[in-house]
Parts: C-alpha cells; sequence; structure tokens
C-alpha cells in the first residue's frame, strides 16, 4: 500500500458515537443512537444513517459532502422534537469546525448544514417499550437531514 493513500473513516460510524458521546443526548436517550434499528427496542431512540459521501474535492480523496438522516423514535411528540432539536442544535453549534478524536476514526468536522424537523406518527410501530413501561400505541417520529463537510484528521495518538 502507497504511503500516500488516504483512506477515509466510516463516517456514519463517527457520526453516531460523536452524537452518542454528547452529554444532552445522554440526558434525552442514554446510549440509545444506532445506526439501524434494533430488535429490542427501548424508545426514545435515535437511529443515524448516512445516505451519502461524494467527494467535496476534485484534485484529491480527502473530503467528502456527507447526507445524513436522523430519525428519533418513541416518546411523546414534544420529546422527540426536544431530542431531534438537541441534535441539530450540538451538529451546527459544537460539532462543526472542530476535530474529533473517535474511536471510528479521527474526524475534522468543517460547515455543517442541517434541515428541518419533519414530524410524522409512524403507525407501523405498535408495541413498544419506553423507558418508563410496556406501552402500545403509535410512535411518534422526528426527522432531519444534515450535511456536513467532514475530513480525516490525525488521531492522539499519531
Amino acid at each position: 500500500m502507497s504511503d500516500d493513500l488516504i483512506v477515509l473513516p466510516d463516517w456514519l460510524a463517527a457520526m453516531s458515537e460523536w452524537v452518542r458521546d454528547q452529554p444532552e443526548v445522554v440526558d434525552l436517550v442514554d446510549d440509545r443512537v444506532y445506526t439501524v434499528m434494533p430488535r429490542q427496542k427501548v424508545f426514545p431512540l435515535v437511529v443515524v444513517t448516512q445516505v451519502t459521501d461524494p467527494a467535496a474535492t476534485t484534485f484529491a480523496h480527502w473530503a467528502v459532502r456527507a447526507l445524513f438522516q436522523f430519525d428519533v423514535w418513541g416518546g411523546p411528540q414534544s420529546a422527540t422534537w426536544t431530542i431531534a432539536e438537541t441534535i441539530r442544535a450540538l451538529l451546527s453549534q459544537r460539532f462543526a469546525g472542530n476535530a474529533w478524536d473517535l474511536t471510528a476514526g479521527a474526524v475534522v468536522a468543517g460547515k455543517v448544514t442541517v434541515g428541518g424537523i419533519r414530524r410524522t406518527t409512524e403507525n407501523a410501530v405498535a408495541s413498544l417499550t419506553e423507558a418508563d413501561g410496556e406501552v402500545n400505541r403509535a410512535a411518534p417520529l422526528a426527522s432531519f437531514d444534515a450535511a456536513a463537510v467532514l475530513h480525516p484528521g490525525l488521531s492522539s495518538g499519531s
């Protein structure tokens, strides 16, 4: 392998890890930030999906414009909105413009643009477990997209 080969980190793993590590998110959902919907669901929870990551540079494979979708499930509708808005605020005010040394890889976040929150009720989820017990009803859903210019950083171990 060439010394100048740049292999990009797993952006989805890095983003979900970063969100999961934020104290404000832990206060709202504990560690329930996933990249796929878990089989055993305790609500509320967050599912992060990476939609795409096209190159942001034309001359080198070095930076991407990654697009993520954040889905917040369960709890009262006001809770799903609060969780989604907290993550949006964290992305635009804390994640953007900083370097992060994560287990998934060192990441530098440039500009971050967050989309509006879409709120629905998902009738497909009829039986669920919330943090305070078993309930049977539709699960509220709050979703938003976030785009981030990302490139690999230097880990503190480098």
